[in-house]
């Protein structure tokens, strides 16, 4: 009898393995034949689903930032006032801290690619999609307070990958919610 797949979640399964692999090592140091053999999938069925290893880390870049925007779209869910959206955004962040810096250096990586790969296109696009989930949480289409914010946690997460836990999230993110907060009300009026 012919095995049933599901091929989104095979898809899926590829990528986060994809994930794991190219945060920690890097898209140039990691084989086709290495990613199938960490998928548990062969080489064939893996460009069944991908045409190759550029086209899985294009599919890789936006399953990551789509898999933040909906997680974030959850946490932010019936919060109508701006503290508690800004520390639903600091939490959400916070407890995200580790995929974001595998996201992060995953970006990086890709950027770096950008001489051998034509990534500018997809780098502008995940930018963007990064900017739109920033401004559900503030909730404001500002586009200087939408970049202060993500300039404000990509400094922090790699602040804290250089420094560790010597620089405390929450001090540092209780800053930001303050001014943050302080800048819309002064907005609004």
């Amino acid at each position: 009898m012919p095995k049933i797949v599901n091929h989104k979640e095979m898809r899926e399964g590829i990528l986060m393995v994809c994930f794991e692999l190219f945060a920690r090592r890097g898209y140039e140091a990691v084989s086709v034949k290495e990613i199938a053999k960490a998928a548990n999938v062969s080489t064939g069925t893996l460009y069944h689903y991908f045409k190759n290893k550029q086209a899985i880390f294009h599919a890789l870049a936006e399953m990551a930032v789509d898999l933040d925007i909906n997680d974030a779209k959850e946490s932010i869910s019936g919060l109508s006032n701006n503290r508690d959206r800004l520390e639903a955004y600091v939490s959400f962040v916070k407890s995200r801290e580790e995929f974001m810096i595998a996201e992060m250096l995953l970006i990086t990586d890709f950027y770096r690619q950008k001489d051998v790969l034509d990534n500018s296109e997809l780098i502008a696009k995940i930018g963007q999609k990064m900017k739109t989930q920033i401004a559900g949480f503030i909730n404001s289409d500002n586009p200087a307070l939408i970049d202060f914010s993500l300039s404000f946690f990509m400094g922090l997460i790699m602040q804290r990958m250089v420094f560790g836990h010597e620089t405390s999230f929450d001090k540092v993110s209780e800053m930001y919610i303050n001014l943050v907060e302080l800048y819309l009300e002064n907005d609004e009026s």
